[in-house]
């Protein structure tokens, strides 16, 4: 069974703000700028859902925290305003992940408890990546679980923390066989940086940059880094 909602205010109890999907036969969830502005959790707990997408690039969420437990779910595809906060539980099956949000509007913290709730997912887009500049790599490596099924990662970052982020994903994640990033800019802290990375990437096939501005910066650092990267490896410059 498959809901598509579109342009549609969500129910909500006005006495805590909560809405709720529930519904056990749902096997196909799409949401499009549906009006969240007004919640404060939003909650989706149905155990045959197998596909979820939602879409909120039109339309203001506020502050909404988004709640999902759906322990069947095999594909999440959330774009937009990201929400107050993500908790993701029960996701033993996902697989497949495309995480993409409004640049303007940062959440870090929403960020970190996203990428914890993927931990189980074999392939993972994500754009843009940012995180405080303020957070420490090995610090950022103690906030997640390792991404053990991870094969296949496509990363987007024109802002700080995208090597840092390329630096945990490399060392947390054993079974990785792709990568491709489009790099715009990295600060010159993110260079300088003396990263953790690990060099054991026994699984890794292949390497893609593109659209980067700072290809000798970024082939220097592998270099100084010691990083063995795999025999397919391009990048290439805006």
């Amino acid at each position: 069974m498959t809901l598509q909602l579109e342009n549609v205010e969500l129910p909500h109890r006005k006495s805590n703000g909560h809405s709720s999907l529930k519904q056990p036969s749902f096997e196909n969830l799409v949401l499009i700028n549906c009006q969240q502005n007004r919640l404060k959790v939003f909650d989706i707990s149905c155990i045959r859902l197998k596909n979820l997408a939602i879409d909120n690039r039109h339309r203001s969420i506020g502050h909404c925290k988004i709640k999902i437990s759906t322990p069947n779910l095999i594909s999440f595809k959330c774009k937009g305003g990201m929400y107050e906060d993500y908790i993701l539980v029960n996701l033993s099956s996902l697989a497949s992940v495309e995480f993409g949000f409004n640049a303007n509007r940062h959440n870090s913290q929403g960020l970190t408890n996203a990428l914890r709730g993927f931990c189980n997912a074999t392939s993972l887009q994500l754009s843009p990546v940012w995180f405080e500049p303020t957070f420490e790599t090995r610090e950022m490596l103690n906030l997640f679980g390792p991404f053990c099924n991870l094969k296949y990662l496509n990363m987007t970052s024109d802002s700080s923390g995208c090597i840092r982020a390329l630096a945990i994903f490399l060392t947390n994640s054993p079974q990785l066989k792709r990568v491709i990033l489009d790099i715009f800019e990295a600060n010159d802290e993110d260079w300088n940086e003396d990263l953790p990375f690990n060099d054991k990437h026994n699984n890794l096939k292949a390497i893609e940059v593109q659209n980067c501005k700072c290809s000798e910066d970024l082939t220097s650092f592998f270099a100084n880094h010691n990083t063995v990267l795999p025999p397919l490896t391009n990048i290439r410059g805006s």
